[in-house]
């Protein structure tokens, strides 16, 4: 007698029904037409960063509207992803005659029609691959699945709670990351040591004269990545791209205010944070890092408002002399050609050389508000720059997102929060002294 084991897995189908914008269709020169000749004044109405970016986003958005085509489509993930309706009626049929004389006959259609339901999509999965490059991240799964891998209906496979139960559905998976995530946001107590102190005053102050041109704006938005995801506003990089020369106008306004009133916007402090897979156990929270999306709106601002205070803190070596990443003109292979060459000058005298690595766990999560504003002070940094900078550096609002859904909301604090502009080189500015004792 022979006993086999033959394991099969269960079809499972997930459905996410989205919203799409048909940009290849849009009518770009009468949006254009349209957004040149909008008075801006009379949209943005009282003269306050939150209305101004409230009016201004949902004008744009509207705008955007009626000349953009857009539908709605409903994403099918399946483990089974060459079942067809077909094929699934005949399983439930041939199920329901067993035991009756008609069940040989519905077990041979059911055969035929899963095996040409097959042979169809794996045709189907070879034309794909051939119009695709090899080094595509799309070429590699659809291999992957022609090599009997299989497919996953979700990015993220079932979770592992603490209690050692299972996080199956969307839902809990996204709260589970949320409790997760959260949980990691959190500074230890301070500790006092010599390194303490700040310096109480500055070596050099920032100019009075802080100019917003809409050239500057203009150039920027030029720049922006039209690939880049879109943000909880839902405004997309590639309307900001195309129109950039309509838009620089009224964002050139909107910086000045957020300026003028240091403060910045309400709308611009929630996070859409994607979980991402680093090492170990994928069934454990833990081993993901949150992947965050914000307002690409807000990200053309920074980069405006930047233009007054980055250049003048990478000028006065206000990131320390031997900074290197988050650092204009400075990479990886200097700082490896750097370090080369002086362990070869100290060998070619006889000298040894030692090495210390260390790395900073979630150091962009772990960034005392308080301390990187009184760093930045005596830095130099105009105070007009430091309030709009203290008000960027509020608490804000962070959800995990899941195949679409949402979690809970969670806090973000002390942190100078992932997917923004001024994240590294504020990080570089509150850790600069560490270093430079440590090199020192």
């Amino acid at each position: 007698m022979v006993l086999a084991t033959v394991t099969f897995s269960i079809p499972t189908t997930l459905e996410v029904r989205r919203e799409c914008w048909l940009f290849s269709t849009a009518d770009w020169p009468s949006l254009q037409s349209l957004l040149s000749s909008t008075h801006w004044q009379g949209i943005f109405g009282a003269s306050c960063p939150e209305s101004m970016l409230a009016n201004l986003v949902n004008y744009i958005l509207g705008a955007a509207r009626l000349h953009t085509p857009v539908k709605y489509i409903t994403v099918r993930k399946s483990t089974h992803p060459w079942l067809t309706p077909r094929c699934i009626e005949l399983v439930a049929a041939k199920r329901k005659a067993e035991a009756t004389p008609g069940y040989a006959l519905l077990r041979v259609q059911c055969s035929n029609a899963l095996r040409d339901a097959y042979s169809a999509y794996i045709l189907r999965t070879k034309e794909q691959m051939k119009s695709l490059p090899p080094s595509s991240k799309r070429w590699w799964k659809l291999s992957k699945q022609l090599l009997f891998q299989g497919s996953q209906t979700s990015s993220i496979p079932p979770l592992q709670t603490d209690s050692g139960s299972w996080a199956l559905q969307s839902q809990a998976k996204a709260e589970l990351f949320a409790t997760t995530f959260s949980s990691k946001f959190s500074l230890p107590d301070p500790v006092v040591n010599e390194y303490s102190d700040i310096e109480d005053h500055a070596a050099v102050n920032m100019t009075g004269f802080l100019p917003i041109g809409a050239r500057s704006a203009r150039s920027i938005l030029r720049n922006v990545r039209e690939d880049s995801a879109s943000g909880p506003d839902l405004l997309s990089a590639r309307i900001l791209k195309r129109c950039a020369d309509e838009l620089a106008l009224p964002i050139t306004l909107l910086a000045r205010c957020i300026l003028e009133h240091g403060y910045w916007p309400d709308a611009w402090l929630f996070h859409w944070i994607f979980p991402l897979f680093k090492k170990k156990a994928k069934s454990k929270p833990g081993n993901y890092r949150g992947i965050h999306l914000t307002s690409q709106l807000s990200k053309v601002v920074e980069r405006l408002l930047g233009t007054l205070f980055l250049g003048f803190l990478h000028a006065t070596s206000a990131y320390g002399p031997n900074q290197f990443a988050y650092t204009p003109q400075r990479g990886f292979r200097d700082a490896l050609t750097l370090n080369v060459c002086s362990w070869v000058y100290a060998l070619s005298f006889g000298r040894r050389v030692a090495l210390y690595c260390s790395d900073v766990s979630g150091a962009f999560d772990r960034v005392r508000s308080e301390r990187l504003l009184q760093k930045l002070k005596c830095k130099g940094v105009h105070p007009c720059i430091l309030n709009v900078i203290a008000s960027w550096l509020r608490n804000r609002t962070g959800h995990i997102i899941v195949d679409g859904v949402k979690s809970s909301a969670f806090v973000l604090s002390n942190m100078v929060f992932q997917g923004t502009v001024w994240g590294p080189p504020l990080w570089n500015v509150f850790f600069a002294d560490a270093r430079h004792a440590v090199n020192g």
